[in-house]
C-alpha cells in the first residue's frame, strides 16, 4: 500500500525530463497488474507538473482509449518544443515578446528630440543675453530688439536664450552682489527673509556688497524729482521701479538686456531710459532701467 500511495504523489521535478519520470514510475514496486500501463498513463499526465503540457495533454488525449505510448509520445514532442523555445530564446538578444518591445521603446522621433535640446550656457560678462552672441559694442543694434520669444511671449530676447522657460542658464560666477536699496516713500523698498531692507542680488556685471548692513543715504535728484538713495559704490546698473520711472516723468524707453537675479531668474525689465541725475555736486546723464518689481541704483 505504501508503494501505491508513493506512486500516486510522486510528481516530474524540476529539470526532470520526461523518460526520467517515467523510468522512475517503473521502478516502484505496486503490483498493479495487468493495470499497470493505464496507471502509468495516468500518473504522466497528473504528474507533469506543468499546466500548459497538461492541459494539451488533455486536449490530444480527452478520453481512456488514448494509450500509454501515445500520452508519452505527445509529452516528449512538448518538451522537444520547450527546449527549442529556450534555445531560440537564449540566441536571440530581445526575448521579449514585440509587443511589449514597443511599449516600452520610445519612438524614434521623440528620442531624437530630446536628445538633442540642450540647455544653452551664458557668460554674463561675455555674452549678449538677449540673442546668445557676443556682447554688442556701444553703437551695435542687438539683433532681439524688439522681437517676441516664441518661447515665453515676452519681447526683447530670442528663444534659444530664454530663461524663463530654461532653453539657457547663466554660468556660475564668483561675483559680487548688489544691494536692493528702497527710495524715500518706502513703497518701492522690498525686504528679505530676515526682516532686512536689503536683498543681494547678482546682475549682469553689477558687482556691490554691503559688508556691514549698514546703508548710507543720499540725497539724490532725477531729472526734477528728489528722492533718498543708498550710496552703492561698486555698481554699474541703475534700476528703478515703474513708479519711480512715471513720477521722473516717464523718459522715453529703449530695448535693454536682460537682467539676471543671483537665483538665476530673469527679472523683467521695461527697457533702458537716460535720466538726469544731480549728486555730489555733479550732474549727469546716465541710463537706468524701469523694473516691474524692485528698485536697484548704482553710484554716482
Amino acid at each position: 500500500m505504501a508503494d501505491r500511495v508513493a506512486f500516486s504523489q510522486r510528481f516530474r521535478q524540476e529539470g526532470e525530463t520526461v523518460c526520467q519520470f517515467l523510468s522512475a514510475l517503473l521502478a516502484g514496486k505496486c503490483d498493479f497488474g495487468s493495470t499497470l500501463t493505464e496507471r502509468l498513463r495516468d500518473q504522466l499526465v497528473i504528474g507533469i507538473n506543468n499546466p500548459g503540457w497538461r492541459q494539451e495533454l488533455l486536449r490530444q488525449c480527452p478520453d481512456n482509449t488514448a494509450t500509454l505510448q501515445q500520452v508519452e509520445q505527445s509529452a516528449l514532442v512538448l518538451e522537444r518544443a520547450q527546449i527549442q523555445h529556450q534555445r531560440l530564446s537564449e540566441q536571440s538578444p530581445e526575448s521579449e515578446p514585440l509587443a511589449v518591445r514597443r511599449l516600452k521603446q520610445k519612438p524614434m522621433a521623440v528620442a531624437t528630440a530630446n536628445e538633442t535640446h540642450r540647455t544653452r550656457l551664458l557668460d554674463a560678462g561675455k555674452d549678449c543675453l538677449q540673442c546668445g552672441r557676443r556682447k554688442h559694442g556701444s553703437t551695435e543694434r542687438c539683433t532681439a530688439a524688439g522681437k517676441v520669444c516664441y518661447e515665453c511671449g515676452k519681447r526683447n530676447h530670442l528663444a534659444v536664450v530664454c530663461l524663463a522657460k530654461g532653453c539657457a542658464k547663466i554660468r556660475d560666477q564668483n561675483s559680487r552682489a548688489l544691494n536692493l536699496l528702497s527710495s524715500h516713500s518706502g513703497r518701492d523698498s522690498l525686504s528679505d527673509s530676515s526682516g532686512r531692507s536689503v536683498q543681494e542680488i547678482s546682475l549682469d556685471s553689477i558687482s556691490a556688497v554691503d559688508l556691514v548692513g549698514n546703508k548710507a543715504v543720499v540725497p539724490v535728484r532725477l531729472n526734477c524729482c528728489e528722492v533718498e538713495m543708498v550710496y552703492d559704490p561698486g555698481a554699474t546698473r541703475s534700476v528703478v521701479s515703474e513708479t519711480m520711472w512715471q513720477k521722473i516723468g516717464k523718459p522715453p524707453l529703449e530695448a535693454a538686456p536682460a537682467l539676471i537675479a543671483y537665483t538665476r531668474v530673469p527679472m523683467e525689465t521695461l527697457g533702458k531710459a537716460r535720466v538726469k541725475v544731480s549728486a555730489f555736486g555733479r550732474t549727469r546723464c546716465l541710463y537706468s532701467r524701469p523694473s516691474v518689481s524692485a528698485v536697484f541704483y548704482p553710484r554716482i
